[in-house]
């Protein structure tokens, strides 16, 4: 798959944020957006490039959300502004922003039940915060979980790729998706809440002891189903392995995440 992220910050980007002489050193971690950190005199910032598949209404809500946690008094990245004054800068390699840097470790992979504990905590926390919250985001991902609409364009593309040359080595497990049964009863009527929307571990940082710092990459926060995020956060949380590995489910790891998502 061919990269089209930038290798390099344009020279017009750092001039909108004044970094022209700031050490910027990139973040290998990562797929979607580019990072690099910015490091100042005062203070150190993410740079990041924003993939066009989050247009400026995910800049909106990431404002949005931060800005909650931050007075709720959980540490959070908050968006730095260019030296006029914008959110974001648009130039022709595409739209980028700032944010100030926090201190921590990113895991590609939960290493203990500890770990696990702690993202559920802090997972807890960012739900806490947001419980009753009358914040209108874009739900630019929505339905990201809707199991219907996935299994409707699963058999509609049997259907249209019947005849390539893979579809032997699919059609299997397609088929075995489609025989899934449906949600649970009522699971449409569950509540809408603000949800982060991608609550891989990743996405959390750790300090050195392993406790949780705080959760990042606010690009993906709509309304959803609370069971729909924890279902999506303990699929990352309990695979104690690499993401294309086949392993049991680790039921250490979701007692342990359970538990710390109720404190938080």
């Amino acid at each position: 798959m061919t990269d089209h992220r930038p290798a390099q910050i344009p020279p017009e980007v750092l001039r909108a944020w004044g970094f022209e002489d700031a050490d910027c050193t990139a973040i290998e971690s990562g797929l979607i957006n580019r990072t690099w950190r910015v490091r100042r005199p005062e203070a150190d910032y993410a740079l990041q490039w924003v993939n066009p598949i989050f247009g400026p209404e995910c800049i909106r809500d990431l404002e949005r959300i931060t800005k909650s946690l931050d007075e709720a008094g959980v540490l959070t990245p908050r968006l730095h502004p260019s030296l006029e004054g914008l959110s974001f800068f648009q130039c022709e390699s595409g739209v980028w922003r700032c944010l100030t840097w926090i201190d921590g470790e990113s895991l590609e992979v939960a290493e203990d039940p500890a770990h696990c504990r702690e993202a559920g905590r802090m997972l807890g926390v960012f739900h806490a915060v947001f419980w009753n919250s009358r914040i209108q985001l874009s739900d630019a991902r929505s339905p990201v979980h809707d199991l219907g609409r996935h299994r409707r364009f699963l058999g509609e593309k049997l259907v249209e790729y019947r005849s390539h040359r893979n579809f032997c080595l699919i059609q299997g497990l397609a088929e075995q998706i489609l025989q899934w049964p449906d949600p649970l009863p009522g699971w449409a009527q569950l509540p809408k809440r603000i949800v982060h929307g991608d609550p891989k571990i990743s996405n959390f940082l750790f300090d050195a002891s392993g406790r949780a710092l705080s959760i990042v990459d606010f690009d993906t926060p709509c309304h959803a189903a609370l069971a729909d995020e924890l279902g999506d956060a303990l699929r990352s949380w309990c695979h104690p392995g690499a993401e294309d590995e086949i392993v049991d489910f680790s039921v250490e790891r979701f007692e342990a995440a359970m538990e710390g998502w109720f404190e938080g």
